[in-house]
């Protein structure tokens, strides 16, 4: 996806010129599939590391009852997602807090029904000079092992933690993630193209056994291009050209 300004959904626009981490491909999958699963959920959500507040949007248009708080350490990011929210229908649905998880989560009242996280992306790899664009996308201040222990902490005993990882680091967090207590529902591993390894993991996890995790494998794109009918079927009420 281009890094322009603006994106456009079918209901909501997100305006990105001031975040960091701009709107991308594998993180509109990750908030369809998060939404798709969350489909007229009741009580309460916690985003973690909202960004633009893509994640919150997706999510507030498939449950309309339930209540988010998304919260974003950049301060400039957190103020675009607020106007990101007033400009959207779903404004009434989600507060952005602009702080850091920590520092968040001890005024928290009670549980959450979900957890959602799109969390940074790289840990022990080169660092870019923008500083912003350090703290998006890699673990300087959310290491994933922090992040799993804060959702099995704050996560309600019939709630599901969702993020999104790369495909490599699945398995590791998985491990990290039942030494809290959050146990695999459910994955899915997305390809760019059919043919390819993967390089996104979508993860669900509750606190509750599950007798059968599901595990499916998609593709983004055909060989020739074009989306594939997973793409497609997913990001529908989302896409303009969908």
């Amino acid at each position: 996806m281009p890094k322009n300004p603006f994106f456009a959904f079918k209901q909501f626009r997100i305006a990105q010129d001031r975040c960091a981490m701009k709107v991308s491909t594998d993180g509109c999958i990750f908030g369809a599939w998060v939404a798709e699963r969350l489909q007229g959920a009741i009580g309460t959500a916690l985003d973690i590391g909202t960004g633009t507040g893509l994640l919150s949007l997706m999510v507030a248009q498939q449950a309309p009852r339930l209540l988010i708080h998304a919260v974003e350490l950049d301060s400039a990011a957190a103020e675009q997602a607020r106007e990101n929210v007033a400009e959207s229908p779903f404004g009434a649905q989600i507060c952005v807090f602009a702080q850091s998880v920590q520092d968040f989560l001890p005024n928290a009242t009670s549980p959450y029904d979900a957890i959602f996280s799109n969390p940074p992306f790289f840990h022990r790899s080169l660092h870019s000079p923008q500083e912003q664009r350090n703290a998006a996308r890699h673990t300087v201040t959310l290491l994933h092992e922090e992040l799993a222990s804060i959702a099995a902490a704050h996560l309600h005993p019939n709630g599901c933690f969702f993020v999104l990882l790369p495909a490599a680091a699945a398995d590791g967090f998985v491990l990290q993630a039942a030494r809290s207590g959050l146990l695999l529902h459910e994955s899915q591993h997305w390809a760019a193209r059919e043919g390819q390894p993967p390089h996104i993991a979508l993860l669900k996890f509750g606190k509750m056994p599950c007798v059968n995790s599901v595990e499916v494998h998609h593709y983004i794109h055909l060989p020739d291009g074009s989306y594939s009918a997973a793409m497609r079927q997913l990001l529908a009420d989302y896409y303009l050209h969908f």
